[in-house]
Protein backbone atom coordinates (compact mmCIF):
# COMPACT_ATOMS: atom_id res chain seq x y z
CA UNK A 1 0.00 0.00 0.00
CA UNK A 2 1.65 3.30 -0.23
CA UNK A 3 -0.46 5.51 1.16
CA UNK A 4 0.77 6.52 4.77
CA UNK A 5 -1.09 5.17 7.56
CA UNK A 6 -1.52 5.53 10.62
CA UNK A 7 -3.53 4.74 13.99
CA UNK A 8 -3.42 6.86 17.30
CA UNK A 9 -4.31 5.61 20.39
CA UNK A 10 -7.86 8.07 22.24
CA UNK A 11 -4.99 10.70 23.46
CA UNK A 12 -3.39 10.82 20.03
CA UNK A 13 -0.19 9.07 20.43
CA UNK A 14 0.63 6.70 17.73
CA UNK A 15 0.16 3.21 18.32
CA UNK A 16 1.07 2.20 14.59
CA UNK A 17 3.01 3.61 12.11
CA UNK A 18 3.30 2.55 8.48
CA UNK A 19 6.40 1.81 6.39
CA UNK A 20 6.04 3.90 4.12
CA UNK A 21 5.85 6.76 6.75
CA UNK A 22 8.95 5.73 8.06
CA UNK A 23 10.85 5.89 4.50
CA UNK A 24 9.58 9.33 3.81
CA UNK A 25 10.88 10.94 7.58
CA UNK A 26 13.83 8.39 7.97
CA UNK A 27 12.56 7.96 11.61
CA UNK A 28 12.18 4.68 12.24
CA UNK A 29 8.95 2.89 13.49
CA UNK A 30 9.70 2.29 16.81
CA UNK A 31 11.09 5.74 17.40
CA UNK A 32 7.73 7.18 15.92
CA UNK A 33 5.13 5.61 18.21
CA UNK A 34 3.57 7.37 21.30
CA UNK A 35 4.82 11.13 20.51
CA UNK A 36 7.89 10.82 19.19
CA UNK A 37 6.70 11.30 15.33
CA UNK A 38 5.90 15.16 16.23
CA UNK A 39 10.02 15.17 15.86
CA UNK A 40 9.14 15.32 12.26
CA UNK A 41 6.80 17.82 12.12
CA UNK A 42 8.18 21.45 11.54
CA UNK A 43 8.30 23.73 14.72
CA UNK A 44 6.23 26.72 12.80
CA UNK A 45 3.44 24.04 12.20
CA UNK A 46 3.67 21.24 14.95
CA UNK A 47 1.17 23.71 17.92
CA UNK A 48 -1.59 23.47 14.54
CA UNK A 49 -1.13 20.00 13.64
CA UNK A 50 -1.50 18.93 17.57
CA UNK A 51 -4.82 20.91 17.62
CA UNK A 52 -6.52 19.74 14.61
CA UNK A 53 -5.86 16.09 15.81
CA UNK A 54 -7.25 16.58 19.25
CA UNK A 55 -10.20 18.25 17.18
CA UNK A 56 -10.63 15.23 14.94
CA UNK A 57 -10.03 12.80 18.14
CA UNK A 58 -12.83 14.75 20.05
CA UNK A 59 -15.55 15.24 17.64
CA UNK A 60 -14.56 12.29 15.44
CA UNK A 61 -15.03 14.25 12.43
CA UNK A 62 -11.49 15.18 10.35
CA UNK A 63 -10.47 17.38 7.90
CA UNK A 64 -7.82 17.58 5.08
CA UNK A 65 -4.43 18.82 6.96
CA UNK A 66 -1.08 19.83 5.66
CA UNK A 67 2.04 20.23 7.42
CA UNK A 68 5.68 20.46 6.61
CA UNK A 69 8.50 17.65 7.86
CA UNK A 70 12.09 17.97 8.55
Amino acid sequence: MPQIVFITDPHGGMKFISDQWSEMTGLPPEAALGNGWTSRIHPDDLDRTLEDLRRALQTGDSKPHRHRLL
